[in-house]
C-alpha cells in the first residue's frame, strides 16, 4: 500500500545577514495502521541512488516472527516505493545489524557488585526482567535483588573493590576491576584483575592491568559514538573506557597528573592502554567520544596545588563502588532480607571517599547518579580537552573560564549575552571537524524542588590549534509551552536537556546548529485490570508516565566571521502537531539533511529537508 501524500509541499526560506537564503522543503505522508503499532527502527540513506529509507519494525504473527515496512523516498521527499517483508527473528537480526529486539519479554539472572565497609567486593544476584516497549523501540528493565556472596575465585583469591564496573546485558555478565586482597594490603592499587562474573557467580579472569604506582579509577563509562542517542549501551554494548589517576598514598612515585586511559571490549579484554600527562590534577572527565578513529576526552577541572594534591585530595570522590543504579537501589531497599552496605564514612573505604554520607541520601552505596550530582555542584576554573589518535595522547585545549566570556557570541536579535561560569552544566555533543577543530555543545541548568531546570544552550568552538574561538550562548525557548497558567504537575519541557547536531554546509563556509528541544510533555495513564484467583477480588492498577515530544530550533554560523543568525523554530506555528521521532529522526543524503517528524498518534509523518549547499 502506498502512503498518501497529504500535503503537496511547503517551501519556506530562512534569511540571515551573512548567507544566501536557505530553503527548507517539507512534505507529509500517511502511515499504515500496522506501522503505527511498531517503531521506526532505522532511517538510512542510499547516496548512490539518491534515496533514503524509513524502516518500521512491527510485531509478527508468531513468537519469533517480525515484519518490516520500508518506505523509500527520493531527495524531493516523494514516496517512490513501499516494501513489506516478514522475517524469522534470528534472520531479521542477521539482516539488520542495528536491530536490538530479541523477544517481548526476557528474563535472566545477572550479578551486581559493590564494596562493603571493609572495601571487599561483594556480589549480589539480581533477576532482570526486560519488557520490550514497541512505542519506544527499546527494553525497560525490572530488577529484583537476590542472594549475596563475597567475591572469591576458584583458587580462593579474595577481591577488594575500588570502582570500575561494566554491565553487558547482551551476554548477561558483569565485569569489574578487582584487586586481590593480598596485593592491595602489601602494595596498594598497583595491580587489577579484570574479572567476568555470570549469573551463577562464576568468576573468570579476562585480563589484568598493572601500574608503577598506586592508581584509582576516576572515570568508567561506555564509549560515546554516533549511535548513542538512538541505541543505548544496554541494547548494543560498546567498548568501555576507564581512566586512572594516582592516589594520595605514602611512597607514591607518580605525580598527580600521570593518568592512564584504558579501553576494553564489552567482553572485558584490554584493547588499548595509553599514558596521559594531563594539564591538571583535577580533571573531571565528563564524556569520552569516538569519531573518525579519534577519541576525544572532554571535561572540566579544579586546579589545586597541581604538583602536590592528588585527585582524591581535590574531589574526595571518584567512580561509583556499585554496579546498581539509583533506581535499582531504591526499588529494592524495602525487600525483606535485602540491604546494601551502609553509608560509607569514617574509616577504611569511607575515609578515602570522605564526605560521601551526605551525598548518598540514605543507607546505600553511592551510585553514578549521586556522584554525577556531586561533581555538578562544583565550580570549575578550567575546561579540558584531550585526544587520543593512533595510541598517542595530546593535550588539545585548557582554557580558563575568563577566556570563555571574552569569546562570547550571541545570535542576531537576542538581547543578552549569556556568561558561562563553569558550574552546573552538562556536555551533550562533541564534533571533531575536518580541519582539526573541535565543537562542543553544553547546557546550563539549575535545581528547583529536586528537578533540573535546563536553561541556555552553549556552543564552544575550538580551532585546530586548541584555542577557543567562540562561545555562543543561546536562549532555548520553551516558555510558551508550559501552559496558560504556568507550571502544572509532572515534568515540564525545561526539565529535559537539548540534544544537538552540528553540520557544515558543502563548502564549509557555514555551520548549521540544530537544537532538538522538548516542545510538549504528554502525560499517559495506562490501567491494568487484575483479578486475584484465590480471593476473587479485582483491582485496577494505573501507571502514569510522561513522554517528551521534541521540535527543532536552529541557527546558522558563518565560519569566517563567527557571527550567528537568529535562532529560529522550524515552522514556528504553535499549532503544528508534528514532533521529531524519538529516535532515528535525522538522515543526511547528499547536500541535504532531513528531519523526520510524526504526530503523537503516529498516523502521519512530516519530512523537513534543509539544503546544506
Amino acid at each position: 500500500m502506498k502512503l498518501r501524500l497529504k500535503l503537496l509541499c511547503c517551501i519556506f526560506f530562512v534569511a540571515n545577514s551573512f548567507a544566501q537564503e536557505i530553503p527548507v522543503l517539507e512534505k507529509s505522508h500517511d502511515v499504515s495502521r500496522k506501522a503505527r503499532k511498531g517503531y521506526l527502527g532505522q532511517a538510512q540513506a542510499n547516496n548512490s541512488k539518491g534515496t533514503f529509507d524509513m524502516i518500521y519494525v512491527i510485531k509478527g504473527g508468531g513468537k519469533n516472527n517480525l515484519r518490516t515496512e520500508t518506505y523509500t523516498f527520493d531527495k524531493e521527499l516523494k514516496l517512490i516505493d513501499t516494501k513489506k517483508e516478514d522475517h524469522e527473528l534470528n534472520a531479521a537480526r542477521s539482516k539488520y545489524k542495528w536491530m536490538t529486539y530479541r523477544g517481548d519479554e526476557l528474563s535472566f539472572v545477572m550479578t551486581s557488585g559493590y564494596a562493603n565497609l571493609k572495601g571487599e567486593l561483594v556480589f549480589r544476584k539480581r533477576k532482570i526482567t526486560q519488557h520490550f516497549d514497541w512505542w519506544w523501540g527499546e527494553y525497560h528493565n525490572i530488577v529484583k535483588l537476590l542472594d549475596k556472596e563475597k567475591a572469591e575465585d576458584e583458587a580462593g583469591v579474595q577481591y577488594m573493590f575500588h570502582g570500575g564496573i561494566y554491565n553487558n546485558y547482551e551476554n548477561g555478565n558483569m565485569y569489574a576491576f578487582a584487586i586481590p586482597k593480598d596485593i592491595l594490603k602489601d602494595k596498594g592499587l598497583v595491580k587489577y584483575d579484570i574479572i567476568s562474573v555470570d549469573g551463577d557467580l562464576k568468576i573468570q579472569k579476562t585480563d589484568e592491568l598493572e601500574f608503577a604506582g598506586s592508581k584509582m579509577p576516576i572515570y568508567c563509562k561506555p564509549l560515546t559514538d554516533d549511535q548513542t542517542t538512538n541505541v543505548s549501551n544496554n541494547d548494543l554494548p560498546r567498548d568501555w573506557i576507564v581512566v586512572f589517576a594516582p592516589e594520595d598514598k605514602k611512597g607514591q612515585t607518580l605525580t598527580p597528573t600521570d593518568l592512564t586511559y584504558v579501553r576494553l571490549s564489552p567482553e572485558g579484554k584490554i584493547k588499548e592502554k595509553v599514558e596521559i600527562k594531563a594539564p591538571t590534577n583535577g580533571w573531571h572527565i565528563m564524556d569520552v567520544v569516538e569519531k573518525n578513529n579519534v577519541v576525544t576526552l572532554v571535561g572540566a577541572s579544579q586546579e589545586k596545588n597541581i604538583d602536590k594534591n592528588y585527585f582524591d585530595e581535590v574531589y574526595k570522590m571518584s567512580v561509583p563502588f556499585t554496579s546498581l543504579s539509583k533506581e535499582e537501589q531504591e526499588a529494592n531497599t524495602n525487600q525483606k532480607g535485602v540491604g546494601l552496605a551502609k553509608t560509607l564514612g569514617g574509616s577504611g573505604l569511607g575515609a578515602m571517599m570522605g564526605g560521601i554520607n551526605k551525598m548518598s541520601s540514605g543507607n546505600m552505596v553511592p551510585t553514578q547518579e549521586v556522584i554525577d550530582d556531586y561533581f555538578e555542584e562544583k565550580k570549575y576554573d578550567h575546561f579540558v580537552i584531550g585526544q587520543i589518535k593512533n595510541g598517542v595522547y595530546t593535550n588539545t585545549s585548557y582554557p580558563d573560564m575568563k577566556e570563555f566570556n571574552s569569546a562570547r557570541q550571541k545570535p542576531e536579535g537576542q538581547d543578552d549575552f549569556y556568561e558561562f561560569d563553569g558550574k552546573k552544566f552538562s556536555v551533550d555533543f562533541i564534533a571533531v571537524n575536518n580541519d582539526g577543530g573541535i565543537d562542543i555543545t553544553a547546557q546550563d541548568f539549575s535545581r528547583k524542588k529536586g528537578n533540573k531546570i535546563y536553561d541556555e544552550a552553549y556552543l564552544f568552538r575550538f580551532g585546530a590549534d586548541g584555542k577557543l574561538k567562540a562561545n555562543y550562548g543561546v536562549e532555548v525557548d520553551v516558555k510558551l509551552r508550559k501552559g496558560l497558567f504556568g507550571r502544572t504537575d509532572g515534568p515540564q519541557p525545561d526539565h529535559y536537556e537539548v540534544h544537538n547536531i552540528l553540520t557544515p554546509n558543502s563548502t564549509s563556509t557555514n555551520t548549521f546548529w540544530f537544537m532538538k528541544k522538548v516542545k510538549k510533555v504528554e502525560k499517559r495513564e495506562d490501567s491494568e485490570f487484575n483479578t486475584n484467583l484465590f480471593t476473587g477480588t479485582s483491582s485496577i492498577t494505573t501507571t502514569v508516565s510522561y513522554n517528551p515530544w521534541k521540535a527543532l530550533q536552529y541557527g546558522i554560523i558563518d565560519n569566517a566571521t563567527l557571527k550567528m543568525s537568529a535562532a529560529k523554530d522550524l515552522g514556528e506555528d504553535e499549532k503544528r502537531n508534528f514532533y521529531l521521532f524519538k529516535k532515528h529522526n535525522t538522515v543526511t543524503i547528499g547536500n541535504y539533511i532531513v528531519f523526520l517528524n510524526e504526530t503523537m498518534k503516529g498516523d502521519k509523518i512530516l519530512l523537513s529537508r534543509f539544503d546544506l549547499k
